[in-house]
């Protein structure tokens, strides 16, 4: 994940600058425009509200995972929240995803969680790599379930990468890659049976399904791209070798869960490195990927968590990618997600099936149902400063700072 830090946008400074400032975040105005176009104004205005709802929408329709109903297409995508006290769960952690459940999300897809102990350094995230965690994001799961029966949870389980790789070598321009050595064959087999166990305490803690993280410069991206991954053994070199970590993972997996509990992945579908996944090349990869056994594929890349978005035509910028993917499993999109009506015009396009938001979520976990009832703007009030994010890298939980 490469993050670009800045205090503002030039939303905020709309809203900081004007009275008209909830016109502008919807339309995109810039200030000259504002102060001089108050018919713009009044049009954009007139964007902010379905009175009846929007029951009808496509995007509140039930959608499918593998034999898994999920009862609208918006997905809470997975996110560090920084909620944790010495790898477990707290009544933080389960307050945060108590509140997304009564906010509407037909999905939620919790922050990574860490299967390896070798690898579970930070003790403000989730860790699984025990049969002794069950008990713990149990807890969390029984509140999502309690507070909506119908939200659907997933676990995304993860390995950081922070100190091992496939070859050696470090992603650039990334905020926590330093120094990193190749990992053997074995280890990479403990890492494939590491992730295959946690899956199986997943279902067994009561989760709908998994996520394996496979994007965002982590450990199993590393092995998907031929940027990180020169090995000369069964892990690497080709496309087909690259996968087969994943591929592993599958079987052992669904030797212990079986084939109706849903495992899903992220990918990265842009890397901006040499030698890196592209748009043009995903489709490969991603149909690779299909023929491992997973239930859906959620489309990312390196850049994650973009700023300025100002407009429609700033918002789900992984769409490139997302289309370029004709696979025979549901794509979920995440990155940039702010309108609700921008996205059902993508989903009637019959591209993707599903839409990933995170940091809209973290400001207001009720949008989905805002938006279901018609109640405000089609706008998220997300205005994509990141000060989120940096909130956790001061050791605190993510929260927006905006409000």
């Amino acid at each position: 994940m490469i993050l670009n830090k800045k205090k503002t946008t030039r939303r905020e400074f709309l809203k900081q600058s004007a009275n008209v400032a909830g016109a502008a975040m919807i339309s995109g105005l810039t200030f000259p425009s504002v102060a001089s176009s108050f018919s713009d104004v009044k049009a954009a205005k007139e964007l902010t509200s379905a009175p009846r709802g929007r029951h009808d929408y496509q995007i509140f329709s039930q959608g499918m995972i593998g034999k898994m109903p999920v009862k609208n297409r918006l997905v809470r995508s997975a996110t560090m929240i920084n909620a944790a006290s010495n790898g477990e769960t707290t009544n933080v952690y389960i307050d945060i995803h108590r509140e997304l459940a009564k906010g509407g999300v037909g999905l939620i897809i919790s922050g990574f969680m860490l299967p390896t102990k070798d690898d579970a350094i930070n003790p403000s995230q989730i860790h699984i790599y025990d049969d002794r965690h069950i008990q713990s994001i149990k807890r969390v799961a029984d509140a999502v379930h309690k507070a909506d029966k119908d939200c659907k949870f997933f676990a995304q389980v993860g390995h950081s990468g922070t100190k091992v790789s496939p070859s050696g070598i470090p992603w650039p321009l990334s905020w926590k890659r330093n120094k990193v050595r190749a990992l053997t064959t074995d280890e990479v087999e403990k890492i494939v049976t590491d992730h295959a166990k946690a899956v199986w305490r997943v279902k067994k803690a009561g989760f709908d399904g998994v996520e394996l993280h496979g994007a965002h410069n982590y450990l199993l991206a590393s092995f998907l791209s031929p940027f990180t991954n020169r090995r000369d053994d069964k892990y690497g070199g080709t496309l087909e070798k690259r996968v087969r970590i994943i591929k592993d993972i599958m079987v052992q997996s669904r030797a212990l869960v079986g084939d109706d509990f849903p495992i899903t992945i992220k990918l990265n579908s842009e890397e901006r490195v040499k030698r890196g996944i592209v748009p043009e090349t995903f489709d490969a990869l991603a149909k690779a990927i299909v023929k491992t056994g997973v239930d859906a594929i959620d489309v990312s890349g390196s850049n994650c968590i973009q700023e300025n978005i100002d407009s429609t035509e700033d918002e789900t910028y992984f769409f490139k990618g997302a289309k370029a993917a004709n696979i025979t499993v549901p794509i979920i999109v995440t990155g940039g997600n702010r309108t609700i009506d921008h996205m059902e015009k993508i989903l009637n396009t019959k591209e993707v099936a599903f839409f990933g938001l995170a940091r809209p979520l973290i400001r207001e976990p009720d949008l989905p149902n805002r938006w279901l009832e018609g109640r405000g703007a089609i706008t998220a009030d997300c205005i994509s400063c990141n000060e989120c994010f940096w909130a956790i890298f001061g050791g605190k939980t993510a929260s927006c700072t905006q409000v």
